[in-house]
């Protein structure tokens, strides 16, 4: 592109399409998390105006407590930047503190997606849930209090398989693979004024590979993963924290 202003020409250079594609991915990411943060602003105070006598009534834990033992599976839609994919995770929680969990992404098949399919483990806590019960801050609304419980942070290994398109170096099957670290945090917004609801579920992700000899990564820099989810839960009562309180039948 040219200027020309008093005999002088100046070139202009154009946004390289790397960089447009980046700015689009930002978008993306941005337009996603603002709309994510708008829909439970008005979920949660739909939900508190539709059920102050729960909120009156409730002792804090809105049915968390009838159980040692949850479990919950989502199904949803994750954003690799770029690539799309769908998604499946199970979690399960002891006490709504600490636990495991387990996702997998599909790109089914397509070519253009450079993420083909995904799977990771590994722990995750919620520490404000059992911090918060025990200072009697569990003051309603539910939703609200049930939304900042499943605030965690998550830590596992992932493993995930590329695309021949993606890969920097003509494919072979060994080096369109990567392995890694993953660190994640999300946050679970409940439909329903208690713990056996179904939810809205958003988990993002930054995953740093260990695996140098990958051909699946232009570079060793991290990279993102986001998840938006439609999920349920359910308490399962196990007796682990009263086992040895029991008496013999």
């Amino acid at each position: 592109m040219t200027c020309r202003h008093h005999n002088v020409v100046a070139v202009v250079p154009r946004p390289s399409g790397a960089l447009a594609g980046l700015l689009a991915q930002v978008c993306t990411v941005v337009c996603t998390v603002v709309c994510t943060v708008v829909c439970t602003v008005v979920c949660t105070g739909a939900l508190t105006i539709a059920t102050p006598a729960v909120a009156a009534a409730s002792d804090g834990a809105y049915g968390r407590l009838d159980g040692d033992f949850s479990l919950s599976l989502e199904a949803g839609i994750s954003e690799a930047l770029p690539g799309e994919s769908l998604a499946a995770r199970g979690r399960a929680l002891y006490l709504q503190t600490a636990g495991i969990f387990v996702q997998y992404d599909d790109g089914l098949g397509a070519d253009v997606q450079p993420l083909a399919r995904s799977l990771v483990g590994g722990l995750e806590i919620r520490p404000l849930f059992l911090a918060r019960f025990a200072e009697d801050l569990e003051r309603g609304p539910p939703t609200l209090d049930l939304w900042l419980d499943s605030i965690g942070v998550g830590l596992g290994i992932y493993r995930s398989w590329h695309t021949d398109g993606s890969c920097s170096t003509p494919a072979e099957p060994r080096r369109c693979r990567d392995l890694g670290m993953e660190l994640s945090t999300g946050f679970e917004l409940p439909l329903l004024p208690q713990h056996d609801a179904p939810f809205l579920g958003l988990r993002v992700a930054m995953r740093w590979s260990l695996d140098e000899q990958s051909a699946a990564l232009d570079s060793l820099a991290p990279t993102a993963l986001a998840t938006l989810s439609l999920g349920y839960r359910h308490l399962f009562d196990l007796h682990l924290t009263d086992a040895a309180d029991r008496l013999p039948p």
